[in-house]
C-alpha cells in the first residue's frame, strides 16, 4: 500500500525560486507553490500542510507576518523562513512571535534544504500525534534563558555579530559542524537553529 506524501507549501514572490524548490522537493513531498501570501493562508485553512516555507521579503506581506498567521491558522504546520543573510538581524527578534522552526538562507545548498524539510516534516508528524489542550489559566512565567544555535562554516561574517542581534534572555551557541550542533542540542534546550 502506498502512503500519501506529506504536503509542503512554498511561498515566494519569485516564480523561479518556487520552481527550484518544487523541482527539489517534488519526489519526496506533495508540493504546493504560490506567489500570493493570502492564497497561502487560504490553503492553510483548507488542507493539511506539514511544512510551510516562506520568503521574508515579499511585496504584499513579510514572511514573518505570514508565518505568525500560519501559526494561528495551522499550529501543527512547521514553519521555515527563507531569507537573505543580510535580513537575519532584522528578523531574529520575531522568532518568538512566529515560532519559526528553521531559517534557510539564499543561496541554499540542495542537501541542506532536503535535510531541513525532512526534519520539519518529522516535527509536524510528532506534533500531530499530541492532543491539543487549552490551558485553563495562564500565569506569568519567570524569564528563563532561550538558546539559539548559529551554525556557520564561514570564517568572515562581514562584521555580523549574532550576539548583538538577539533579544534579551536569548543566548547564541556557535557551531561549525553538524556534530557540534548535535552536541549543543544534547546540552541546551535550543529553540532555534540558524544555518548559514
Amino acid at each position: 500500500m502506498l502512503t500519501s506524501k506529506m504536503t509542503v507549501l512554498c511561498v515566494d514572490d519569485e516564480p523561479l525560486i518556487l520552481n527550484a524548490l518544487k523541482a527539489l522537493l517534488r519526489l519526496r513531498y506533495h508540493v504546493i507553490t504560490t506567489t500570493d501570501p493570502f492564497e497561502a493562508l487560504d490553503i492553510l485553512k483548507t488542507g493539511k500542510v506539514a511544512v510551510i516555507i516562506s520568503d521574508q521579503r515579499m511585496p504584499e506581506m513579510l514572511g514573518t507576518e505570514l508565518l505568525s498567521q500560519a501559526k494561528i491558522l495551522s499550529p501543527r504546520t512547521t514553519r521555515i523562513l527563507l531569507t537573505g543573510f543580510s535580513d537575519l538581524s532584522a528578523i531574529i527578534s520575531t522568532v518568538n512571535d512566529s515560532e519559526v522552526y528553521r531559517f534557510l538562507t539564499k543561496p541554499w545548498s540542495n542537501q541542506e534544504v532536503l535535510e531541513i524539510v525532512a526534519d520539519a516534516v518529522n516535527v509536524s508528524k510528532a506534533v500531530a500525534t499530541v492532543p491539543t489542550k487549552v490551558p485553563l489559566k495562564t500565569y506569568a512565567q519567570p524569564q528563563t534563558p532561550s538558546y539559539v544555535i548559529y551554525k556557520s562554516s564561514l570564517t568572515d561574517q562581514q562584521g555580523f555579530d549574532i550576539h548583538a542581534e538577539l533579544p534579551e534572555h536569548t543566548h547564541a551557541l556557535l557551531a561549525d559542524t553538524n556534530e557540534a550542533v548535535i552536541a549543543l542540542l544534547q546540552q541546551y534546550p535550543v529553540k532555534l537553529i540558524i544555518v548559514h
